[in-house]
């Protein structure tokens, strides 16, 4: 025995159409039906059937991790193939109804929020950028241009023995302080700069300590909301700030295009289960 819900993935005019419509496909303890369209009014909701075992529950579904990269991958891809046919109002990874009424009375009632939000997003695409540093080149750079730690270093060279072991102390403060100035108004300053060739920034919380396999830490993981016509001007920003901290530990990656995930407003209302 089996038991269904209707998953949705997005929303998109009535007007409009997806092409090449996905196949049902099964994910391990899960299987999606072909993709299909649920009108209502001047809007469409992307949806399928979703189908696991009687017994369980779409929660239980994502306990088990390589289920749960399944599911949130097969997401991304149909959204991924709506935006490339269409304007879409992506929905976040999870969004599930028992019936189709209650979805159809959201799709009446915040008919006009989705359309407008369909309208903003139409010629945008998200891009997200993430930004690495290794703070002992960030460190070392500081100390190469900064007089204030110049100065204080041939203090140190000149003090007894008595006082260097604290001056140095004194010294790796001064230095790791001025490190975080140093990366504080970097980002402050490469904001400002995305956020002139963006329609939308969309900030991102980084866990502290965050570090890659090669020591790089990540400090920025930021979404942004390009005009499409935009584009060539936020890549060649980009491509300024890459050669201009080259040289001072800081790197970048930019992610994209995809559709505008981290700019849809609100939530659904309903009786669905979001996770």
């Amino acid at each position: 025995m089996t038991q269904s819900l209707i998953y949705l993935f997005g929303i998109i005019r009535s007007c409009d159409h997806v092409d090449g419509f996905l196949d049902p496909v099964k994910l391990g303890a899960a299987e999606f039906g072909s993709l299909r369209y649920l009108s209502e009014g001047g809007i469409c909701a992307l949806i399928s059937t979703l189908q696991f075992s009687q017994g369980s529950s779409f929660s239980q579904l994502l306990e088990e991790p390589a289920q749960a990269e399944a599911l949130v991958l097969h997401h991304h891809r149909v959204l991924e193939a709506a935006a490339a046919s269409t304007a879409v109002l992506p929905l976040r990874f999870g969004s599930v109804f028992t019936s189709e009424g209650p979805l159809r009375s959201i799709l009446t009632e915040q008919q006009g929020r989705f359309l407008k939000t369909i309208r903003d997003f139409e010629t945008s695409s998200e891009w997200g950028v993430k930004i690495y540093c290794e703070r002992d080149l960030v460190n070392e750079d500081v100390r190469q241009h900064s007089i204030e730690i110049k100065n204080f270093q041939n203090t140190l060279r000149n003090a007894s023995d008595g006082k260097k072991f604290f001056l140095q102390r004194k010294l790796e403060k001064m230095t790791s302080e001025a490190g975080e100035n140093a990366i504080a108004n970097f980002l402050r300053d490469t904001i400002i700069c995305l956020k002139r060739v963006s329609k939308a920034h969309r900030p991102s919380k980084i866990q502290s300590n965050t570090l890659t396999s090669s020591g790089s830490e990540l400090i920025l993981n930021d979404a942004f909301l390009v005009e499409r016509s935009r584009e060539e001007e936020f890549h060649a920003a980009i491509a300024g700030l890459k050669k201009a901290y080259a040289a001072k530990g800081v790197t970048f990656k930019t992610t994209g295009p995809w559709p505008a995930y981290s700019f849809v407003p609100g939530k659904l209302t309903g009786d669905e289960h979001a996770v």
